[in-house]
């Protein structure tokens, strides 16, 4: 089975985070999706929604999905979350799938300086997504890498969050159920009032 390892903070899980899923899918990129919110990202500012209000954000935004697991264990980890710990212990779990790491054009450009980037393209075949309308070149990715070409993630969290912050509302980047779970948890300066629909 091939296994899609889609990870992310999640702070929050929106609607840009759930059509990167359909594509996958859609595409026939792999058989299964498996979310996983990070713990401490050690390469970006630590999120501002908690480990269980993101960890609940995913479970809300991936419900119904059948093809979609979510796996919590990044969470639980003391210290910084590593890719290479997180692919190598799912690489145990899953020891007959083939493993695909969902990342940004962003961060595949970045990888050189990730925790071990060699084992990281030794555990998982990349598959890249186009960030700011920038992909790589397919020829500077290993041989059965995927470049998803012809598709932009619709929104970003750090936007949602800046509209939340300053009382607007994120349009339709949020699913309604993450939007009222934000509202009832008044998370990213939002509260029951405001217009975080």
């Amino acid at each position: 089975m091939r296994l899609a390892v889609f990870g992310g903070a999640f702070d929050p899980f929106h609607a840009g985070h759930l059509a990167v899923i359909r594509e996958l899918l859609a595409r026939r990129l792999c058989d299964r999706v498996l979310v996983v919110p990070a713990g401490r990202s050690p390469l970006k500012p630590p999120a501002q929604a908690s480990a269980d209000d993101r960890l609940a954000m995913v479970r809300l935004g991936a419900a119904g999905l059948a093809e979609v697991e979510i796996w919590d264990g990044e969470l639980a980890r003391p210290g910084p979350s590593w890719t290479v710990d997180t692919l190598e212990t799912l690489a145990a779990l899953h020891p007959r799938d083939e493993l695909r790491l969902v990342l940004g054009a962003d961060a595949w450009r970045d990888l050189g300086a990730w925790h071990r980037p060699e084992r990281v393209r030794e555990l998982a075949l990349p598959v890249v997504l186009a960030r700011d309308g920038r992909a790589p070149d397919p020829r500077d990715l290993p041989p059965g890498a995927v470049v998803l070409s012809g598709f932009a993630v619709p929104g970003a969290s750090r936007d949602i969050r800046a509209k939340l912050h300053a009382g607007q509302p994120p349009e339709d980047l949020l699913p309604p159920a993450i939007a009222a779970y934000v509202r009832e948890r008044r998370l990213y300066g939002c509260g029951k009032d405001d217009p975080c629909r």
